[in-house]
């Protein structure tokens, strides 16, 4: 009988197999696809398009500055359409502008490119605001933390091949402009196919409905609130502190090729974007290792240390001279792009942190609060920009400044900046 029992339960359940692979894909490529764009495209932009290292971070901002675009259309959005909708449309989006990229290509057009990336981006935005909820309900509740891992470590280790591979394929030295913008082509000819599958297979899989789970009891409260989200300090301090991370993670990161290729030279920009993803290696594994480690340090202090460590890093990378060098991977490697390498491990487990405490005691405004954090990832616009006008300036090395004042901030909003009062 209690055979038979659960049988007939195995059988009613839903089998999200074919959606959930695909879900899972999505949370690839979009992490592909971000760690393309810093470390694969913009030097593509620069020697494309005639462009200095600082001018080329109009790329990054054109990326990222989507992200406070969409934040809130995203959410009005799945407020309308529903999440499984509003991931079609996502998903769409990013198609579009994957076809982009071949008209930027063919026209030779720095604002066709420009464009291109911003809807790219724009779909990414609406993609992270509404896939994280479906994950968590395809499948068993009891399996949708592990689910989350897996896609996010998916994501992580995206980050890392796409520049391995995009560099290899787009900014080979062998090649000629020509062939780079058709390799670009291909590229983004692929993409465009597999997303437009995907959509498909979402579009027509029978995908649960996520109910909106705030109560019209909380939703009165806060709107009847006297007090904002932004009453709370530890919030207003906590958006700068997201807006400094993606900052800064995204300007280390953007200027490693740069650094090679142009501040110390000899690597060519292939090389420079493997060094590249060697950072975003780091962030996959500081990840892993960061889980058992914040189960049991404060995130105050987690957050404290990894900004400290990240000061000394940078601070080392302006102040060692380029010639000091290590024997490895059949090369001699400079020990400041190592230090540079290194900030990636430690910038794991910012995030967390960071938004933890910023959202801590906000109550019925959490919601809210998060909102604005997403908002504040447009620091990734903001600060890499600010980064290249400087480079330009002083050059690439002491350009390094910005990143390293981020973080100092960061080791702030650790030490008094998180607290409510």
């Amino acid at each position: 009988m209690e055979k038979s029992l659960k049988n007939q339960q195995t059988a009613a359940r839903p089998n999200y197999t074919i959606p959930l692979v695909a879900m899972v894909i999505i949370f690839f490529i979009f992490g592909g696809l971000t760690a393309l764009n810093s470390n694969v495209l913009t030097p593509y932009a620069k020697n494309t398009f005639g462009l200095t290292p600082g001018q080329s971070q109009i790329v990054n901002f054109a990326f990222f500055i989507a992200y406070f675009v969409m934040s809130l259309p995203a959410s009005t959005l799945i407020s309308k359409i529903g999440y499984k909708l509003s991931v079609v449309v996502g998903l769409a989006v990013v198609a579009a502008g994957s076809l982009s990229y071949l008209l930027a290509v063919n026209m030779a057009s720095t604002s066709v490119f420009l464009i291109a990336t911003f809807i790219v981006a724009a779909g990414i935005a609406i993609l992270q605001t509404a896939a994280n909820p479906y994950l968590a309900k395809l499948g068993d509740p009891s399996g949708a933390s592990m689910r989350i891992t897996i896609a996010g470590a998916l994501n992580s280790l995206a980050t890392y091949i796409a520049p391995t591979l995009g560099g290899a394929f787009i900014l080979n030295a062998a090649l000629n402009t020509t062939q780079q913008g058709e390799n670009l082509r291909l590229t983004y000819i692929f993409l465009t196919i597999l997303v437009a599958l995907i959509t498909v297979i979402i579009f027509f899989s029978k995908l649960p409905e996520i109910v909106d789970e705030t109560t019209e009891e909380v939703k009165e409260a806060e709107a009847k609130s006297v007090k904002g989200p932004f009453s709370f300090r530890n919030l207003r301090f906590g958006v700068l502190g997201i807006f400094c991370y993606v900052g800064a993670e995204v300007g280390v990161a953007s200027f490693i090729v740069f650094y090679m290729t142009e501040t110390i030279g000899g690597f060519s920009a292939e090389i420079g974007a493997k060094f590249a993803a060697y950072y975003w290696l780091m962030a996959m594994i500081g990840r892993f290792v960061g889980v058992p480690i914040l189960k049991t340090v404060a995130s105050e202090k987690a957050l404290l240390v990894a900004a400290v460590i990240n000061i000394g890093l940078i601070a080392g990378s302006i102040l060692i001279s380029n010639d000091i060098t290590v024997s490895m991977f059949g090369m001699n490697v400079p020990v400041i792009i190592l230090m540079l390498i290194l900030v990636g491990l430690f910038n794991s487990v910012m995030w967390g942190c960071i938004f933890a405490l910023g959202v801590d005691g906000l109550g019925i405004h959490t919601t809210r609060a998060s909102g604005f954090m997403m908002m504040a990832v447009a620091g990734g616009a903001i600060m890499p920009y600010i980064q290249g006008l400087l480079s330009d300036a002083v050059g690439i090395k002491l350009a390094y400044i910005i990143p390293l004042l981020c973080y100092a901030y960061l080791a702030y909003f650790a030490i008094n900046g998180h607290k409510k009062a």
